[in-house]
């Protein structure tokens, strides 16, 4: 299997969480710059729109994940190199009336939406990469409130 390309997207749906696609969008910025982001959600977010919703499994979410190469040495830094996230209605992406551009700048962006866990890899290998994003977004969907039901580093996109 051949590396996904940097700004191209990875997908997947976690077992756990069917509804939502997890989008990792790969970057490779030596600087990061936190002003190309919502550019880099609006381009994750087309070649979503491109597919089309027949390309995936039935889904009400899209989790987009900007994810920086650059910043992923080894298995230390693989955490941080996921710098933001943010949760997308499906069927607003997928309709073309809406302008993706408009989506990104209403969104709340999580600032650690993602949660490396190699201790989990003996016990449960698929929990050792978690999307923080998607449990917390699921949870207040189904209105459950606990004391890890909270929005850690979300902002408004500005």
């Amino acid at each position: 299997m051949h590396p996904v390309p940097n700004y191209v997207n990875f997908y997947r749906i976690d077992d756990q969480y069917p509804k939502y696609l997890l989008c990792e969008y790969p970057v490779n910025e030596k600087n990061y710059k936190q002003a190309k982001e919502a550019k880099w959600f609006e381009v994750a977010l087309k070649q979503v729109r491109k597919y089309g919703p027949t390309r995936f499994p039935p889904i009400e979410w899209i989790a987009v994940a900007v994810r920086n190469v650059a910043e992923h040495k080894d298995a230390s830094t693989f955490e941080q190199s996921f710098k933001v996230g943010a949760i997308f209605p499906a069927r607003d992406v997928f309709d073309s009336s809406r302008g993706i551009s408009q989506l990104v700048a209403n969104v709340v962006m999580n600032r650690h939406p993602f949660k490396y866990d190699p201790q989990q890899s003996e016990v449960f290998p698929s929990k050792q990469e978690r999307w923080i994003i998607v449990e917390q977004h699921a949870a207040r969907m189904s209105g459950a409130t606990n004391s890890n039901d909270h929005v850690t580093g979300a902002e408004p996109h500005k």
